[in-house]
């Protein structure tokens, strides 16, 4: 996954699934709900996310808010502008996903009360926006549809300006000024430490911190023991995935007792050359 991809779509799922929370109840007594469907294709290097509500569509949204337009198809192309809202929130939303999504060269679809916008990035950097009619969504209703390439890096600060995003997980475990250096803590971060599933899931944490990190130490400390299996998943493919010479000169091992000493040297021993072989 390239540098930035994982924060913008944390940053996506975090807006749209406050759109549905702050702005598709039917009236306050209402509970507000929404379906989230999130799918990776392997093939093509894509992650599709659909986000669905059974509210009161963008239209009625907007007008709960004062806002003035002719049709539906005005009140979307409203809904993605900078600062537009119900009241509510702050109108941010969808203007943030279409900006990431025009950065990241993916695709958008939003559909609400019969009219379906669509924005698409072709292969060969050109792009097309559209609008059909669609209707088989029940009315008030909304859906948004987007892809993103993980191979195409996402620059945040260009969407947001220089100080508009801070990553506070990464900040709390950053050991250096400008973040180059990130420390792990193993017993912290792991789900657990007898599984291979603990140990994959570690494993990609462990890729995402550095797609933004220099180096990564893994800090064993509170740590008595890790399975063979979790330390194969985690360190033994990771140094498959990234390289025995990227592994020695970006991962650093630390506080690690004899025992998981000697189990982590083992699952070296036994993936000596990684990408390089």
């Amino acid at each position: 996954m390239s540098s930035g991809v994982l924060n913008a779509l944390e940053l996506c799922l975090n807006e749209i699934s406050d759109n549905i929370l702050v702005h598709s109840t039917r009236c306050e007594e209402n509970s507000p709900s929404g379906l989230v469907m999130t799918q990776y294709h392997k093939s093509t290097g894509r992650i599709a996310i659909s986000v669905y509500d059974q509210g009161i569509g963008i239209p009625a949204s907007l007008k709960k808010g004062g806002i003035a337009f002719e049709n539906t198809k005005d009140a979307i192309l409203l809904s993605m502008q900078a600062g537009v809202t119900d009241g509510k929130g702050a109108g941010n939303g969808l203007w943030l996903l279409k900006s990431i999504i025009e950065q990241g060269r993916g695709s958008l679809e939003i559909t609400s009360d019969g009219v379906r916008y669509s924005l698409i990035h072709r292969e060969d950097y050109s792009s097309r926006e559209t609008f059909s009619k669609s209707l088989s969504l029940i009315g008030g209703t909304t859906l948004v549809d987007f892809q993103l390439d993980v191979s195409q890096p996402i620059e945040l600060d260009k969407v947001l300006g220089p100080n508009g995003f801070i990553d506070l997980w990464m900040e709390e475990r950053e050991e250096d000024w400008d973040g180059t250096i990130v420390r792990l803590n193993v017993a912290k971060e792991a789900d657990g430490l007898g599984s291979r599933i603990d140990g994959s899931s570690f494993r990609n944490l462990v890729l995402n911190v550095m797609s933004s990190a220099q180096t990564v130490i893994l800090d064993f400390s509170s740590v008595s023991i890790v399975s063979l299996s979790f330390a194969d998943e985690a360190i033994g493919k990771l140094i498959d995935t990234i390289g025995f010479g990227s592994f020695l000169e970006r991962i650093k091992i630390e506080q690690a007792n004899e025992t998981c000493l000697t189990i982590i040297q083992t699952i070296i021993s036994q993936h000596p050359s990684g990408q390089e072989s």
